[in-house]
């Protein structure tokens, strides 16, 4: 699958960065970009929408991205439960990455945003997908 092929899920509570991310993805080729300002929308819109790909920020209110993650993973939500996910962050502590990491998070950008190195995370997920395991009600990654 190539990026103009991807319906992209962003979820940020900074409308000042939902539109940065919407440029820098829309100057790659990606067409179908879809916003959500927090968690809460964001599964509402999960929903209908499906996309094939997440980008989401940790800090958020009321539900952070940490908590939209974990309610994605959710073997109940149906089939959206394993889509990739690139989590954003401006502090990348290595108990947080990890954290992200056990959740299902594909990979992990520092902000502020560089877009090479976006699109770098990008490639690197949709060539290597993660497999994902079910443990009791929610899918993780395997090895974990």
């Amino acid at each position: 699958m190539g990026l103009g092929d991807l319906r992209v899920l962003i979820v940020d509570d900074q409308p000042d960065m939902l539109r940065l991310l919407r440029g820098v993805l829309m100057s790659f080729g990606v067409a179908g970009v879809e916003e959500a300002r927090d968690g809460e929308e964001a599964l509402f819109l999960l929903r209908s929408r499906h996309p094939n790909f997440i980008i989401t920020d940790w800090e958020m209110e009321p539900m952070d991205g940490y908590t939209f993650v974990f309610h994605v993973r959710d073997l109940r939500h149906g089939p959206d439960a394993t889509v990739p996910i690139i989590m954003m962050s401006a502090h990348a502590e290595p108990t947080r990455i990890t954290a992200a990491r056990k959740l299902g998070v594909a990979q992990f950008v520092l902000k502020p945003i560089v877009p090479n190195h976006l699109l770098q995370r990008m490639t690197w997920v949709l060539e290597h997908p993660i497999r994902y395991v079910q443990q009791d009600e929610h899918f993780v990654p395997d090895g974990f």
